[in-house]
């Protein structure tokens, strides 16, 4: 039954880009912000490598982070690029390894789907995550963001199907090394999650080898010196009241981003495809509670540790992360409890799907989108010549795309990384800028911080 169908599976994968296109359009609309310069300059500074061990020693240890946000610096003094347009480019790798990864993922989960079928997979999961990510700026849009949560939840998503699979599980520990390196909460999330995948059927060795990888990253991370600058910098968070509230604030997590139109469509898909394409094998319970009740709770111990003030972009790792659990969930549920569900359920999924709602966001958005690039690639060339040091706010600051913009005074940090990189004593603007928004649903259940 899975082979069957050729034009289906062709209207899939067609109408799957098209719900792709209007947020992988922003990509050819972002601007460098915020830390993107801190990185650029540090790069001019010093290098990769002296930069690197510079933010080891000052400010964190993330290893993912400085290549990529060095990158489009790099990119720009080595190819004569405009920074603007190897910023874009930096971007667009991301996109692709997402791809490639939501192919692996794809091919995991649904190993029955081969040939080009596997890329379609690849192509209606990814426009479920476009269209259901809790903050598309921070998944793909924004350096600052993806270019360490991305990784770490690409990484810990992964680990969990590798594990699962009877050849795969030793692909898994450098995956979950690059998790524990990329951010603090990814060695006990590996940690957890390999213990969920072992008793759901994964084999001992290589779920203990992912445990050791990924506490080993986390373990470089917090022994780093910049450690314990960033809890003397930042806020101190209450560790009782995180601890046992941590658990409520991810259940409420998980239940808000299920909810997503998109990600039910997906979910909805793959129930079907395990009811209709697939024999029982597995057993369903407990394992599957487990699966997703690990993760879960390596999540809420994260946010304990971080005293409940993790940044609300890293909901993004969580939502990579526990959407191949979810998935799995799904696929085992049609396929252990045989449901004869209605072929016509595959249009609601597509309805659902089609509510989105990032794409539509996205394309309202587009007109600010333009002013803004148009605007900010002005600013930019400017900043490269002879003109003024203060400057006017863009026109507009679309939420898919801004984080944070200069500020009024030249003392703050984002004016001075600028400056350091265009070579000016100075940089200012004339008026202050609109924080960055994101509507409220991507927020929920984590304030900002």
């Amino acid at each position: 039954m899975i082979r069957r169908g050729r034009g289906a599976w062709l209207a899939a994968g067609v109408a799957a880009l098209l719900l792709c296109l209007p947020l992988l359009a922003l990509i050819a609309f972002a601007l460098p912000q915020a830390d993107d310069f801190c990185l650029a300059a540090l790069w001019r500074a010093r290098g990769f490598w002296d930069g690197y061990w510079a933010f080891w020693r000052d400010w964190t240890a993330r290893l993912p982070l400085v290549p990529a946000m060095m990158a489009p610096a790099a990119l720009a003094d080595g190819l004569g690029l405009p920074l603007v347009a190897a910023y874009r480019l930096v971007l667009a790798a991301l996109a692709l390894i997402l791809v490639l990864a939501l192919r692996w993922s794809a091919g995991l989960l649904l190993p029955q789907v081969t040939g080009w079928r596997r890329w379609v997979v690849a192509a209606v999961l990814l426009a479920a995550l476009l269209a259901g990510a809790r903050s598309p700026r921070d998944l793909l849009l924004w350096l600052g963001a993806s270019s360490y949560y991305l990784p770490a939840g690409l990484a810990l998503g992964l680990c969990f199907l590798l594990l699962l699979r009877p050849r795969g599980g030793w692909a898994a520990p450098p995956l979950a090394l690059l998790a524990g390196l990329a951010v603090e909460f990814g060695g006990p999330a590996t940690a957890l999650i390999a213990l969920a995948a072992r008793l759901s059927g994964g084999r001992t060795r290589p779920c203990l080898a992912v445990v050791l990888a990924g506490l080993a990253g986390t373990a470089f991370l917090l022994l780093a010196p910049a450690t314990g600058v960033r809890q003397a910098a930042g806020t101190e968070g209450d560790w009782l009241r995180a601890l046992w509230q941590a658990p409520l604030e991810t259940l409420g997590f998980l239940a808000f981003t299920v909810s997503s139109p998109a990600m039910l469509g997906w979910l909805l898909l793959v129930l079907l495809a395990g009811a209709r394409c697939m024999p029982a094998r597995l057993p369903l319970w407990p394992s599957a509670l487990l699966v997703v009740a690990l993760p879960l709770a390596a999540f809420a111990l994260g946010l304990g540790g971080a005293g409940l003030v993790l940044p609300a972009r890293a909901q993004q790792t969580l939502q990579l992360a526990l959407l191949p659990p979810l998935s799995w969930l799904a696929l085992r549920s049609g396929e252990r409890l045989r449901l004869r569900l209605s072929p016509r359920l595959a249009w609601l999924a597509a309805l659902l799907l089609l509510a989105g709602p990032n794409q539509w966001v996205a394309l309202a958005e587009l007109p600010a989108a333009t002013r803004y690039a148009a605007a900010g690639e002005a600013r930019l060339a400017a900043l490269a010549g002879p003109g003024a040091a203060t400057l006017a706010p863009l026109p507009d600051y679309p939420a898919l795309l801004h984080q944070e913009d200069l500020g009024v005074d030249p003392a703050d940090w984002i004016n001075r990384c600028a400056a350091d990189y265009f070579g000016r004593p100075s940089l200012a603007l004339a008026a202050a800028a609109p924080p960055g928004l994101q509507p409220w649903w991507f927020l929920w259940p984590f304030p900002p911080h």
